[in-house]
């Protein structure tokens, strides 16, 4: 396991967090959101689709706080200017971006329940991502180094590594 290569990964994901949360930024349809979410309360635990469907919800759900955090940024009073600090913007979108971070978490957790889960290192990369975002690094470190770990051939596992290359 490289974890100067997951303290580079996460430097980076600091040092230009509106880059990552870009990649990630979803505008919500919120009907298809909410069939879906009746979907998997619907499911039965041996649903070979479930998992499928939860890695959705989780992606949907990580989407809309960085869109939030972008539109914030983009018409904040300090539009471009220390972009990396939203607490203003986190304030105005507290609410919103709680319930969606719960949501996203339970949704990303959910999915990599299922041990057979082939997106496995996409969700664990998407919860490493979002937990960073929200000021749980430790978490996120051990989530990638778990994906490192576990997954050393993935594209997740490259991204990481790339990190440490470039600097």
């Amino acid at each position: 396991v490289q974890p100067e290569a997951v303290d580079a990964f996460l430097a980076r994901l600091r040092a230009t967090p509106e880059k990552f949360w870009h990649e990630r930024a979803l505008e919500v349809d919120e009907n298809k959101l909410a069939k879906t979410v009746a979907l998997v309360n619907s499911a039965k635990p041996t649903d070979p689709r479930l998992a499928d469907y939860q890695f959705y919800l989780a992606t949907q759900y990580a989407g809309k706080p960085f869109a939030l955090r972008l539109r914030e940024l983009r018409t904040g009073p300090q539009s471009g200017q220390d972009s990396h600090k939203v607490t203003s913007g986190e304030r105005r979108l507290g609410p919103d971006i709680s319930s969606t971070f719960t949501s996203a978490v339970e949704y990303y957790l959910g999915a990599t329940k299922k041990q057979d889960f082939g997106k496995m290192d996409e969700a664990l990369m998407g919860l490493a991502i979002l937990l960073q975002t929200n000021n749980m690094e430790t978490r996120a470190r051990n989530i990638l180094l778990q994906i490192l770990r576990n997954f050393p051939d993935s594209a997740q596992s490259e991204t990481i590594r790339k990190a440490s290359r470039a600097d």
